[in-house]
C-alpha cells in the first residue's frame, strides 16, 4: 500500500506538461491575437512564477486566465491557462519567445513561436450574433407564445437600441483626466419599457480608474435627439473617470449592457433580455512638452493654487500652518508638491497632504507647519509653482503671495516680575517681623545662621541622592522597552528576509514583492504601536513621530509603490521590475529602510 501511495504521489509530481500556442499565425497588423500558456499538472504541484520572453515587436493589451480540474479513478488532473492578448507592432515574420514557468520549483520552457503579420492577411472574420437581428436573445421566442401575441416585441429593430462610449476626443495627454461616458439611445417607441438594467464594464490595462457606480442601474433621459431622422431619448448609463498611465495607444474594450425588455401581452409569460454591446475604442496617449521648470507641480488640468497663513504675530518657536490649495477640474492623485526654502530663520517642521476627487471640482491640499526660530519681522517667501493645461496646450505658472510675521522674543514677561515682586515683598514683611517680634526667636542670629547652612547643605544631599536614584529608574524602564521593541523588530526583519530569499531563489518575482509589501506594512505597524498589521499607509504615516515622516516619508511612499507594482500590477506593467536584478535592489533598499527607522 505504501508502494502504491509513493508511485501515486511520483506520478501526480512527475505528470507536468507546459505549451504555448496562439490564435493564429497569420494576422492582418489591426488585428489582434492571443497567445495561451496550457499548464497541465497534478494534484500536488504548485504553480510558481510566469516568465514571458521580451515581446518588444508586440504591445499587450489584455491577459486572463482560467483553470479546471478532472478526477478519473482517483486520480486528479489540474490545467491552468494564461491567455495574453498582443497586437503587433509591425509587419513581417515576429517570433514569440519560449516562455518559463516555475512547477514546484522546477523551470518548464515551451517552444518559441512564429507568426507572420502581413496586410494581405484576412481580416478577423466576426463571431456569429449572440442576438436576433431585433436585438433579442435567439431563444426569446421559445417562451410561450412568443411575439407572435406581442405586437410591442415584434417592432422592435436592431437600431431601435443603441448602446455606445462617447470621448470628448481621441488624443489626450499623459495624466490627463478622462470621462468614459457610456451612454444608451433608446428609439422613443422603447421609451419606458426597459427594466433591470446591469453593466459589465471591461478590464481597462494602463489607466487609473477612479471608484465606478454600482453596475445594477436605474437611468433617467437626460436629453432627446434625433438620429437618421429617429428620435430616440438619450440616457447616461455611467461616467467613468480615467487617467492614462503611459504613452501610446491604449484600448477601452466594449462594455455589455443587458436589459429585460417589459411587455404588456397576457400570454407572455416572461421578460425577454435585450443585450448590447459598445464599440471597442483606442485612444492616443502624447507625452507633455518639454519643460525644466523644477518647481512643476506634475498637476495636469485647469487649476486654480491659493496659500494661506493660520497666524502673522507668534513667539519664537511658536508653530504656524502654511497650507497651499490646488482646486480645479483634473484628479489629484498625481500632483506633487516640489520641496520649499523657507530660509534659514524659519524651519519647515512637518507636513501633511489629503486630497478630494469631484467630477466638478478637486481640490489637494498640503499643510505644512513651520517654526520661526528667531526673533523679528520675518517673511515667509512667494513661491512660483506651475501645472499644465490639457485644453490650452499650455503651462501655467501660479505666484503665491508673500507673508510678514511679526516674531516675539521670549523672555520672563510681566508674570515674572509679579512674582519677583511678591517674593521680595514677603522677604521684607518677614525682616520686618523679626524686628518687630525678636522675644519668638529662640536663639540668636549667628547660631540659627550656622544651623540653617548645615540643614540647607544635607538637604541639597539628599535631594541629589534621590534625582539621581529617579533617573536610574527611569533610564531602565526606557532600555528595557526599547530592546524589547528592537529585539521584536528584528525578529520580523529576520523572518521576512528568510522569506524574500526563498522566493529570489525560486524566481517567484512576484511574490518577493507581495512579501516585501506585507513586511513594509508589517513593521510600521509594530513601530506605531498597533495591536495588528494595518495596510493603510497614509494612517500608518500619521502615526509616526514628525521627525521621521519628515525624514523619511518620501521615502516611504516610493519604494511602498515600487513594491506594488512588483506584486500586483499586470504583466505588462510589473514585467521590467521582475528580474533578478531588480527584486534584489528593492530588497536591499527596502531592508535598509527599515533598519534606519528601527535605529532612528
Amino acid at each position: 500500500m505504501r508502494a502504491i501511495l509513493i508511485f501515486f504521489s511520483f506520478y501526480a509530481f512527475a505528470s507536468v506538461h507546459v505549451e504555448s500556442s496562439v490564435s493564429t499565425k497569420l494576422v492582418h497588423p489591426d488585428d489582434s491575437i492571443t497567445l495561451t500558456l496550457n499548464v497541465r499538472y497534478g494534484s500536488s504541484a504548485e504553480i510558481g512564477s510566469i516568465h514571458l520572453p521580451d515581446l518588444k515587436s508586440f504591445q499587450v493589451i489584455g491577459e486572463h486566465e482560467s483553470s479546471s480540474f478532472q478526477m478519473q479513478n482517483t486520480r486528479v488532473s489540474r490545467e491552468k491557462n494564461y491567455h495574453y492578448i498582443l497586437q503587433a507592432k509591425k509587419l513581417g515574420k515576429l517570433r514569440i519567445g519560449a516562455i518559463e514557468v516555475l512547477v514546484n520549483g522546477k523551470a518548464y520552457k515551451t517552444d518559441p513561436i512564429f507568426v507572420e503579420v502581413s496586410d494581405k492577411a484576412p481580416r478577423a472574420s466576426k463571431k456569429p450574433p449572440t442576438q436576433s437581428p431585433f436585438g433579442l436573445p435567439k431563444n426569446w421566442f421559445h417562451q410561450p407564445f412568443g411575439s407572435i401575441f406581442d405586437p410591442d416585441i415584434a417592432k422592435v429593430k436592431d437600431e431601435n437600441i443603441i448602446f455606445r462610449l462617447e470621448l470628448a476626443k481621441s488624443k489626450f495627454y499623459l495624466g490627463e483626466l478622462i470621462y468614459a461616458n457610456w451612454v444608451l439611445y433608446l428609439h422613443e417607441s422603447l421609451t419606458g419599457k426597459l427594466f433591470n438594467l446591469n453593466l459589465t464594464q471591461p478590464r481597462l490595462d494602463g489607466f487609473w480608474v477612479e471608484q465606478a457606480k454600482d453596475p445594477s442601474i436605474k437611468i433617467t433621459p437626460i436629453a432627446k435627439q434625433t438620429l437618421n431622422g429617429q428620435k430616440y431619448d438619450k440616457y447616461l448609463v455611467t461616467s467613468n473617470p480615467l487617467v492614462p498611465l503611459r504613452i501610446g495607444t491604449l484600448r477601452i474594450p466594449a462594455a455589455k449592457l443587458t436589459a429585460e425588455l417589459a411587455s404588456r401581452h397576457i400570454f407572455h409569460m416572461g421578460l425577454p433580455t435585450v443585450q448590447k454591446s459598445s464599440q471597442d475604442t483606442r485612444i492616443k496617449v502624447i507625452a507633455l512638452p518639454p519643460n525644466k521648470d523644477p518647481f512643476f507641480t506634475e498637476a495636469v488640468g485647469d487649476f486654480l493654487i491659493t496659500a494661506s497663513l493660520s497666524k502673522k504675530n507668534v513667539r519664537v518657536n511658536d508653530s504656524i500652518a502654511y497650507t497651499i490649495l490646488f482646486k480645479g477640474k483634473g484628479h489629484p492623485r498625481f500632483i506633487r508638491l516640489p520641496k520649499l526654502n523657507f530660509g534659514p530663520k524659519i524651519e519647515l517642521y512637518d507636513q501633511a497632504e489629503s486630497q478630494k476627487f469631484s467630477a466638478k471640482t478637486s481640490v489637494k491640499k498640503y499643510e505644512m507647519i513651520i517654526i520661526p526660530r528667531k526673533p523679528g519681522r520675518l517673511r515667509v517667501p512667494s513661491f512660483e509653482l506651475s501645472t499644465f493645461d490639457p485644453d490650452l496646450s499650455i503651462y501655467k505658472t501660479h505666484i503665491l503671495p508673500a507673508f510678514s510675521v511679526q516674531v516675539e522674543s521670549r523672555g520672563r514677561g510681566r508674570a515674572g516680575q509679579e512674582v519677583q515682586n511678591r517674593y521680595f515683598k514677603s522677604s521684607a514683611t518677614s525682616k520686618k517681623e523679626d524686628k518687630i517680634l525678636p522675644f519668638l526667636l529662640p536663639r540668636s542670629q549667628d547660631e540659627g545662621k550656622t544651623k540653617d547652612k548645615w540643614e540647607s547643605k544635607i538637604g541639597y544631599f539628599w535631594l541629589l541622592i534621590y534625582s539621581a536614584l529617579f533617573i536610574l529608574l527611569l533610564h531602565g524602564i526606557w532600555r528595557s522597552f526599547f530592546h524589547r521593541k528592537k529585539e521584536s523588530l528584528d525578529a520580523i526583519l529576520h523572518t521576512y528576509q528568510k522569506q524574500v530569499d526563498q522566493c529570489i531563489q525560486k524566481k517567484d518575482w512576484k511574490m518577493a514583492g507581495v512579501v516585501l509589501l506585507d513586511l513594509f506594512y508589517l513593521f510600521l505597524s509594530e513601530l506605531v504601536k498597533k495591536k495588528k498589521a494595518l495596510r493603510n499607509l497614509e494612517v500608518l504615516l500619521e502615526q509616526l513621530s514628525p521627525r521621521l515622516r519628515q525624514d523619511y516619508g518620501k521615502s516611504i511612499r516610493e519604494q511602498v509603490d515600487y513594491l506594488e507594482r512588483l506584486g500586483f500590477a499586470p504583466l505588462h506593467i510589473a514585467s521590467p521590475l521582475r528580474n533578478k536584478d531588480n527584486v534584489v535592489k528593492l530588497k536591499n533598499q527596502t531592508f535598509t529602510l527599515l533598519k534606519k527607522l528601527r535605529s532612528a
